[in-house]
């Protein structure tokens, strides 16, 4: 199995993709608490989507405790 490593301007595409998720998230008032690259998938064409959200709660939810 050869390991392809995607180019720069690729993993600049990823974190954007990643990025964008979790802005939209923000937005919408909640917080998805497991970001790491595991939680991360992607495309054959290297799109980025967000995954797990088992662990995500509102910012109401977190600040009332």
């Amino acid at each position: 199995m050869s390991l392809h490593i995607p180019s720069t301007l690729t993993r600049i595409g990823i974190i954007r993709d990643a990025s964008s998720a979790l802005e939209f998230m923000h937005s919408e008032g909640y917080v998805h608490r497991d970001v790491k690259p595991a939680n991360v998938l992607l495309s054959h064409s290297y799109i980025a989507k967000l995954c797990d959200f088992g662990g995500c709660f509102t910012v109401e939810e977190l600040q009332s405790g």
